[in-house]
């Protein structure tokens, strides 16, 4: 059971079934939620991929993370409040579900492919500590796993998640302002039904964010004594 309200439900989901896979009232008095929409195929069990993270305290609820293609990693539930017992627990619950649903050795094989699968982009929360800790502690990888490296510009990403390193800023403050001038031009010519206006936003703004490279001098300057 939750103890969301029929209006926060609509208004998270649209009406959508959702399985909650984990629950944990924490410590801060902030009742923690993982839900995921529910899945008829068979070979998924009733639980899909899409996961929504949720946070409900005395009335109040907040969507801190839910699952976007081509989004962003799912946040450590530690960086959202838990400690890191707190983080092991709820991760467990979503592993004792799947061992429910598939039995322990369908789970076990899929905890260990799930890292060692080759020439794939690994997702960074399979490598967060209390993932991995949450997996150890029902038997699924061995005590002593050590998951395989991610690739640098990956496992710089984790750094960041675990705010073990400050992440750069993409854009200079010039950029950052020239980007906001150019979408204000893109809605106000999009709102004007403006399709010439739109397009010179549109490809200034692309060409603000992805700038192409210097281009080389000529060879004859290169080529000077």
């Amino acid at each position: 059971m939750h103890n969301l309200s029929t209006e926060d439900w609509q208004k998270i989901f649209g009406g959508e079934a959702q399985v909650i896979v984990a629950r944990l009232k924490a410590a801060n008095g902030i009742t923690y939620y993982e839900f995921r929409n529910w899945d008829p195929d068979p070979l998924r069990r009733g639980i899909g991929g899409t996961a929504t993270y949720v946070l409900a305290e005395d009335g109040q609820v907040l969507v801190p993370w839910r699952f976007q293609w081509f989004g962003d990693d799912a946040p450590p539930w530690v960086r959202l409040g838990l400690t890191f017992a707190e983080a092991v627990a709820m991760e467990k619950q979503v592993y004792e579900k799947l061992i429910q649903l598939w039995g322990f050795e369908e789970a076990r094989k899929g905890s260990l492919h799930s890292y060692m699968q080759k020439g794939v982009r690994h997702t960074i929360d399979d490598y967060y500590p209390e993932v991995i800790e949450a997996q150890k502690e029902l038997g699924l990888l061995p005590k002593d796993f050590v998951p395989p490296p991610l690739s640098p510009p990956r496992q710089r990403s984790l750094r960041i998640m675990l705010r073990e390193e400050e992440p750069k800023p993409q854009f200079t403050p010039e950029q950052n302002r020239a980007i906001t001038e150019k979408l204000s031009e893109l809605v106000r010519a999009n709102a004007q039904g403006d399709k010439a206006a739109a397009e010179k936003a549109s490809r200034e703004l692309s060409e603000i964010m992805r700038p192409k490279p210097s281009e080389p001098k000529a060879s004859s300057e290169r080529e000077k004594p």
